[in-house]
C-alpha cells in the first residue's frame, strides 16, 4: 500500500511539474518535492487540477475526501477547503466514492466541479470562502476553462 501512495504522490508531482513548466518563463528553475496530502491513503480520483500563477497556488481537487487542498508552492504549505459532497458510483465495475474532481481558475474566483452532487462552486481565490453553487451537468461531466 505504501508503495502504491508513493507511486500516487510521484504522478501528482509530476503533473504539477508539467503545469507549472507550460505555464512560466524560461528562465524560471524548478525542483520536485514530496508533498503528502492528508487522507489520502488510498487513490485519489480527479479530472483536472490547476495552478494560478497570480498566487503560487495548485488547486487540487482531492475527489473521494470531499475537499480541495490548496498548496501554496513558495511555503508548501497546505490548506484544505471542506464540505463538498461525496457519492458512490459504479466505475469499470466498481462502486467508488466521487466528489470534487475538476478545478478551473477564474478572475478572482476558483471554480470546483463535483461529480457527487453535479454541481460548480465557486471559491474566493484571495480568501479560500467558499461562495454559491449551482447545478450544472451529469456526474459523469468535468469542467475547464481558460
Amino acid at each position: 500500500m505504501k508503495d502504491r501512495k508513493t507511486e500516487l504522490v510521484t504522478v501528482l508531482v509530476f503533473f504539477i511539474c508539467i503545469c507549472a513548466v507550460a505555464q512560466a518563463p524560461d528562465s524560471v528553475k524548478f525542483t520536485v518535492k514530496h508533498l503528502s496530502l492528508a487522507g489520502a491513503s488510498r487513490l485519489i480520483m480527479l479530472d483536472y487540477l490547476a495552478y494560478d500563477r497570480k498566487s503560487g497556488r495548485l488547486w487540487v481537487p482531492a475527489g473521494n475526501t470531499g475537499r480541495v487542498d490548496v498548496i501554496d508552492t513558495r511555503t508548501d504549505q497546505i490548506k484544505h477547503i471542506e464540505g463538498f459532497s461525496v457519492a458512490r458510483f459504479k466505475v469499470q465495475g466498481k462502486l467508488l466514492p466521487l466528489g470534487p474532481s475538476s478545478v478551473a481558475i477564474g478572475n478572482g474566483m476558483v471554480y470546483v466541479g463535483n461529480r457527487a452532487d453535479s454541481k460548480i462552486c465557486g471559491i474566493h481565490a484571495n480568501t479560500l470562502k467558499r461562495g454559491a453553487c449551482f447545478t450544472f451537468a451529469p456526474p459523469s461531466s468535468g469542467i475547464a476553462a481558460s
